[in-house]
């Protein structure tokens, strides 16, 4: 006699949804991604080796102290930029939106390369005062343009108020940045340069570890505000009857 638990026992396992292939899809060449970046380079090393101890002190020491925390790093930056930009998306019910459209890179930018011509060759000027300086050039930004929309109270004028502010800031921006690479020396437009352009050459066991702590909190912050950001997809009539402030 067959029982129920004997028949659940030999039930065939239901195929994986459409989201779960994706997603064990993107892990595995997430994987593949990570072992060919930890074996490229300078210096070949294989991960084979490191894994059964064969891999001598040279290679060990390169892949722990240099390789690891750059690929943790550049795959915990990937993943704030990837929330970063659907939270933006979710924000303004636009597949285009980014981080730029407000300003706030630019503000970032700014603060950092008016840090880096004032304080360069100093303690303050160092890289975490650079990662200081860019967060509170991104929330000065960030202040500023939400402060500007919500005098319109909400609605269509509100996110207009807040494009308009964030391009306007946008542009004076980029004139400041403009100002200071005009005036900054050859070693500070070097910095200037490398900071523009983007580099996991810092990224040590110290700096990737306070990085990789901010960044968790941010994409929990993100993951908690899901159900708000579906809601406006919806429009802000629909997420406001759902309960949602939806004003600046």
């Amino acid at each position: 006699m067959i029982t129920s638990a004997s028949h659940d026992r030999y039930r065939p396992l239901l195929p994986l949804s459409r989201t779960a292939r994706v997603l064990s899809g993107l892990t595995l060449a997430l994987l593949i991604a990570l072992g060919w970046g930890a074996a490229s380079g300078t210096l070949g090393v294989s991960p084979w080796a490191l894994i059964n101890g064969s891999a001598d002190e040279l290679s060990v020491q390169v892949w722990w102290q240099l390789r690891l925390p750059r690929l943790l790093l550049g795959v915990a930056v990937g993943a704030m930029l990837a929330g970063s930009g659907a939270a933006m998306q979710g924000l303004f019910r636009n597949p285009l939106a980014d981080p730029t459209l407000l300003g706030l890179a630019s503000g970032a930018g700014l603060f950092v390369a008016l840090w880096i011509v004032l304080f360069q060759g100093s303690a303050a000027g160092s890289l975490y005062g650079q990662f200081a300086a860019g967060f509170l050039g991104a929330l000065s930004v960030c202040l500023v343009v939400f402060g500007i929309a919500k005098r319109q109270g909400g609605g269509s004028a509100a996110v207009m108020s807040l494009l308009l502010a964030g391009l306007a800031i946008n542009t004076l921006a980029g004139a400041g940045g403009g100002v200071l690479a005009f005036i900054a020396s050859d070693d500070q437009l070097r910095q200037l340069s490398l900071w523009g352009m983007g580099t996991l050459t810092n990224a040590l066991w110290r700096t990737t570890a306070i990085a990789l702590v901010l960044i968790a909190v941010a994409l929990w912050l993100l993951i908690r505000s899901a159900r708000e950001l579906d809601l406006l997809q919806l429009g802000e009539s629909t997420a406001h009857a759902a309960g949602l402030d939806a004003t600046c």
